[in-house]
């Protein structure tokens, strides 16, 4: 049986201006620029109350600047250990055809779903899991696919890395 390749892991690059986290950087520092200014031109008109509330505004922003940094290097380096873990032992495979399919609701609240041979598969565009997340893809009841997966504990499912399909 031939098969054709829909998502692998390994052959995707980690782009870390996908996760927002740059753009949300930029803005963190245009704000912080924003205050600082502002609490230059207050304490150069004596008015502390100014000065000390655009401080408090600075100090959040330069807090939730951490964030995205925190999140760059977060998701780079999760997608380096998918990718590893893609080519072990630790990454099972399972084969068959796809049953009790259900596509997203309309609203996004409930994710796309299947299972395989008993193993049950979830997700979403809005999972930032690094695996695979593309709801309307080809998956549909009755597809036989190829399934290479690992659990992970963390958002309690089993994440697809790589996804192929019959022929």
């Amino acid at each position: 049986m031939n098969y054709q390749i829909i998502y692998d892991i390994t052959q995707q690059d980690y782009n870390m201006t996908e996760s927002g986290s740059m753009i949300a950087l930029f803005i963190a520092l245009i704000l912080l620029g924003g205050a600082v200014g502002i609490a230059y031109d207050r304490y150069k008109k004596r008015e502390y109350s100014g000065v000390l509330s655009s401080l408090a505004f600075m100090m959040f922003v330069l807090y939730a600047s951490f964030v995205p940094i925190g999140d760059i290097n977060r998701d780079g380096s999760r997608h380096e250990k998918l990718v590893t873990l893609a080519k072990s032992q630790a990454c099972k495979k399972v084969e068959g055809k796809v049953k009790n399919f259900q596509r997203m609701s309309v609203n996004r609240k409930k994710p796309e779903h299947f299972e395989i041979d008993g193993v049950k598969f979830h997700y979403n565009a809005a999972m930032l899991t690094g695996a695979f997340n593309q709801p309307n893809s080809p998956i549909k009841d009755g597809l036989l696919v190829r399934i290479s997966y690992v659990y992970d504990k963390n958002w309690n499912m089993n994440l697809i890395l790589k996804l192929e399909v019959a022929e």
